[in-house]
């Protein structure tokens, strides 16, 4: 039986990024954590915390690392996508974000996978939006970061991760 499980700390996924996780607080209408303004946090953690914040309503509050490395790759403007367990393809989140506003990408999708289920025009998607639906991929495990932090393309069978262009299977 092939599942989709929330990526969780519970069935993750055999890489570093999944070893930590942090507990993070329902922050309700709070987009800001206090801790962002204590003069003796560096400028990193204070980073981390924001960012931990923001990522915390996809991941039902708890986040791995791997989505702190995820969210890194996406702000770097580049992703990485993992075609065979050598070889990867670098996506440009713009062109990502392109290619998922464009009605004419979406019929060919629609057509070659009637089974997707997409709607015809989502309207304009920004690099944001794209960056969001990315971490909803990521937190339903149907991608996942792999040690090299290239997102495998991913499903959870039998209790292994089974990774896209691995012969292989990921025992938990």
């Amino acid at each position: 039986m092939i599942t989709h499980p929330t990526c969780s700390s519970q069935n993750p996924p055999p890489f570093k990024g999944y070893a930590e996780w942090f507990r993070v607080p329902d922050a309700g209408q709070h987009v800001e954590h206090p801790a962002t303004h204590d003069h003796r946090l560096s400028d990193g953690a204070k980073d981390l915390v924001k960012a931990l914040v923001r990522l915390a309503p996809r991941y039902g509050n708890m986040v791995p690392l791997a989505a702190i490395y995820l969210q890194e790759r996406i702000s770097s403007g580049v992703v990485h996508l993992a075609l065979t367990a050598d070889d990867y393809r670098p996506v440009d989140i713009a062109e990502l974000a392109g290619e998922m506003s464009s009605p004419e990408k979406r019929a060919e999708v629609r057509a070659r996978y009637p089974e997707a289920d997409l709607p015809s025009s989502p309207g304009l998607v920004t690099p944001d939006a794209a960056a969001f639906h990315l971490h909803e991929l990521h937190a339903s495990g149907a991608v996942v970061l792999d040690d090299n932090h290239i997102l495998n393309l991913a499903a959870f069978v039998d209790g292994r991760w089974l990774l896209s262009g691995r012969d292989d299977s990921l025992q938990m």
